[in-house]
């Protein structure tokens, strides 16, 4: 199996590999089904609202989603618990002008209740950055900026594509929004460990009041000393960030324990009644649908109840949060591991799950453990 058996937004299992084509109607009774099942746990009633926007958005992208949303049939007026508006690292909302900002924005309060959102995100880039867009995301309350930092792009000198990140960062953080880095270095501590520590200090130069960071994992031929200044300064931006700012959609997304709402092309919904889907073919097979009045094609698939248990199991064991065994109890009717005997039990053997009274945990004794035994599931 070469595709990950879950991804950022959730377990993602059986892999996408194993998806079917599905038809719009089977979707819009899901999600019918799914907004009227008050026998679900509250924290299953959760809807995270997850638009996704590509590197390169076309300016008539706004108009795409709209279209989707009344091809699709989706459900107008619910109350969202969260909102995310990005693009898996990208950042490619900043490539829209702040009209088409506005006119998307706009578009997502007419057609859903996001007064009672408990957090709203926007993933951009930075650098570059307008000082309009940033009124815009104010106006319509996005009070949670997500800043991708990788390196700076083909062509552009360092030096100034660090000066421009830092100017974009300050109007984010002077236009009263909470600024959230998300630093990718996951793989430069082997490529290029100097700069991975420079990366790792711009950022915290920066004032960020949430940081997702890897745990960065040297080659055995690394200078100790530069392996301990990354490590401190990995430890300094996490003691720095603020815990109640982190992605509240990706943590109640993980495992299934909440519905998400995708919209966009490249975006994955899934639904606590054990649906998951996404847009079928590529991108332009997507606008040429819509552009035609024509739903897009999907393909998803149904998990059963012992797939979702292994995706609940999954998604907590991947993350490094514990599996309440109470909880899970409830909402499936036996302990977890009761429900995967073996497997449980050859783990916790080997001191990859530790088991107290009241949940199953993951033993990260370096980094990966977790993803190691979620994978064992």
């Amino acid at each position: 199996m070469t595709e990950p058996v879950w991804d950022g937004w959730g377990a993602c299992y059986p892999p996408k590999s194993a998806w079917v084509p599905i038809q719009p109607g089977e979707v819009r009774r899901a999600w019918s089904r799914a907004l009227a099942d008050e026998t679900l746990p509250r924290e299953r009633r959760r809807i995270g609202l997850y638009v996704h926007v590509p590197g390169e958005p076309t300016p008539a992208y706004p108009s795409l989603l709209a279209e989707e949303i009344r091809a699709l049939g989706l459900p107008s007026g619910t109350a969202m618990d969260t909102l995310f508006i990005g693009s898996s690292g990208s950042g490619g909302l900043c490539a829209l002008s702040p009209p088409r900002l506005e006119e998307l924005l706009s578009l997502l309060e007419r057609h859903f209740d996001l007064t009672r959102s408990r957090q709203s995100t926007a993933e951009l880039r930075a650098d570059g950055l307008a000082a309009e867009s940033v009124a815009a995301l104010r106006r319509h309350d996005i009070r949670r900026i997500t800043v991708p930092i990788h390196e700076p792009p083909p062509g552009t000198k360092r030096a100034g594509w660090e000066r421009s990140l830092a100017k974009g960062c300050l109007l984010i953080r002077k236009g009263g929004l909470d600024l959230d880095l998300d630093l990718a270095v996951a793989g430069w501590e082997w490529r290029d460990p100097d700069l991975c520590l420079r990366l790792l200090l711009f950022a915290q130069e920066l004032g960020p009041a949430s940081v997702d960071v890897d745990e960065p994992r040297f080659p055995e031929w690394t200078d100790p000393r530069l392996r301990e200044r990354v490590h401190r300064a990995v430890r300094t931006l996490r003691q720095r960030s603020d815990p109640r700012r982190k992605n509240l959609q990706l943590l109640h997304s993980a495992g299934h324990r909440s519905h998400v709402l995708g919209l966009g092309f490249g975006a994955v919904s899934h639904l606590a009644d054990r649906l998951q889907y996404e847009m079928d073919g590529g991108f332009e097979a997507y606008t040429g649908e819509l552009e035609c009045g024509r739903p897009p094609l999907l393909r998803g698939c149904r998990l059963s109840r012992n797939l979702e248990m292994r995706a609940r199991i999954m998604g907590c064991l991947a993350s490094g949060e514990p599996i309440w065994r109470s909880r899970f109890r409830a909402c499936f009717g036996e302990y977890p591991e009761a429900a995967f005997a073996g497997t449980f039990r050859r783990l916790m053997d080997a001191g990859r799950i530790r088991r107290t009274r009241t949940a199953l945990q993951a033993v990260s004794c370096q980094a990966g453990q977790e993803s190691a035994a979620a994978f064992r599931i």
